[in-house]
């Protein structure tokens, strides 16, 4: 027998999107405190970046603190969506522009609630291309 999974319950929806909104303004203000609470702590999590790597919770940590404050690189965001499914699943998206670049940004997140610490990111993806059309 099969379960109905509600895709975007209206309240799981603005739980993970506030969430998320407090995520990106930690990223801007370098508010490591925020942003160590957002990621699951744990060896599993994974997070991808433009130019760092990160594989479990430590390593995440560790790059976050020694990267510089200001070194935000998003100039506008051009595309926001985030999708929940059921009551403990949710995916975000985000395209933005860098600033001075002629690149496109695009961030994933894969979120999770858990029953004893809440939200988390398990797995984070963040990378870049040209704007130019390749098709």
């Amino acid at each position: 027998m099969s379960k109905t999974l509600e895709i975007n319950n209206p309240e799981v929806l603005n739980e993970v999107t506030e969430l998320f909104e407090r995520y990106e303004k930690a990223i801007a203000d370098k508010n490591i405190e925020v942003l160590d609470a957002t990621f699951w702590n744990s060896l599993y999590t994974v997070r991808y970046a433009m130019h760092e790597i990160g594989y479990g919770f430590d390593q995440i940590h560790e790059q976050r603190v020694a990267r510089r404050k200001g070194s935000t690189i998003a100039d506008k965001v051009t595309r926001q969506q985030i999708t929940t499914i059921g009551q403990d699943i949710a995916l975000t998206i985000l395209e933005f522009s860098l600033i001075g670049r002629q690149e496109i940004a695009r961030q994933s997140q894969m979120w999770v609630r858990f029953p004893d610490v809440g939200w988390k990111v398990v797995h984070a993806h963040v990378s870049a291309s040209s704007t130019e059309k390749y098709w």
